[in-house]
């Protein structure tokens, strides 16, 4: 074989070689985005919400603490019409977060008499939060219709029972002469549907103000009465007005009780009665 054709025997075999090159490596390059995209990818999982104003498809984001840790990838309705299922695909290191006891929620502006809440959302949009559960693997959930209230680590806790609820909610302030010393974590129907039952959270610093006899009464709403004189309107604030309230007051240090114990049960009263608005002195706190 000559000189000059040999070397074109070796041109041909490098552009056959060119021809398939080029196809290999885009074909390199797709499988290596797929495998990325695989593995940089957690779970999907489902939350139903009633209302999914404001979420879009491929835009909404899962936000834990600030940070995207998913995004939602559709939302649809159920069958019966009635709710909105929302798919949001996790971000890998999310995945411990689908298990059971997770709330989720729809972070959106919120302007009420007690102030300006989620002014974020205004610019970037509605976004999902999470609370992370503790519980075994889940892929669907139920949405919060609001924030839940995140109890302190270290607050006692009580229950509170009532015939109804008032104006209570979760969130709602507890006082102590006039200053929130607590906050209600939750308000459900009893297993027996006889009673409210009212959970509150007292600051780990207040709570040697709660005594085994101390007396709780609603204090949200607006009391009005009324006689030949004319009327008598009282009111404890703007944001119990709003929001509802529970105070409470202990008998004086002579007289009150040991120091509640964690998941006591107390009565709520309906109102105060007024020898419970004149109990002072001290309550240190070391128990009687």
């Amino acid at each position: 074989m000559s000189h000059s054709a040999n070397q074109a025997s070796k041109k041909n075999l490098w552009i056959s070689f060119g021809i398939w090159l080029l196809p290999a490596a885009a074909l390199a390059l797709v499988l290596w985005m797929a495998y990325q995209s695989t593995t940089g990818n957690g779970e999907t999982i489902e939350i139903t919400f009633e209302n999914g104003q404001g979420i879009i498809d491929g835009r909404t984001e899962l936000q834990y603490r600030g940070v995207k840790i998913g995004q939602v990838v559709e939302a649809h309705l159920n069958e019966d019409l009635s709710q909105v299922v929302v798919a949001v695909q996790l971000n890998k290191a999310a995945n411990p977060i689908a298990v059971e006891g997770s709330k989720f929620w729809i972070a959106r502006p919120e302007i009420d008499l007690t102030g300006i809440r989620g002014l974020d959302t205004i610019l970037s949009g509605v976004y999902i939060q999470v609370l992370p559960g503790d519980g075994p693997s889940s892929r669907t959930f139920n949405g919060l219709a609001k924030p839940p209230v995140i109890p302190g680590a270290e607050e006692l806790s009580i229950v509170l029972k009532a015939k109804r609820a008032y104006s209570i909610q979760p969130g709602s302030p507890v006082f102590f002469r006039d200053v929130q010393v607590g906050q209600i974590n939750a308000v459900a129907i009893s297993e027996d549907g006889d009673l409210v039952q009212i959970e509150a959270g007292i600051q780990a610093h207040h709570s040697h103000l709660v005594r085994s006899n101390s007396r709780f009464w609603n204090a949200g709403g607006i009391d009005v009465k009324g006689n030949l004189l004319g009327l008598k309107i009282q009111a404890d604030s703007l944001e119990t007005i709003v929001r509802g309230g529970v105070a409470f007051a202990a008998p004086e240090s002579d007289k009150a009780g040991p120091i509640a114990e964690p998941a006591s049960n107390f009565i709520l009263h309906e109102r105060a009665e007024k020898s419970w608005l004149e109990w002072g002195g001290d309550l240190s706190l070391e128990e009687n």
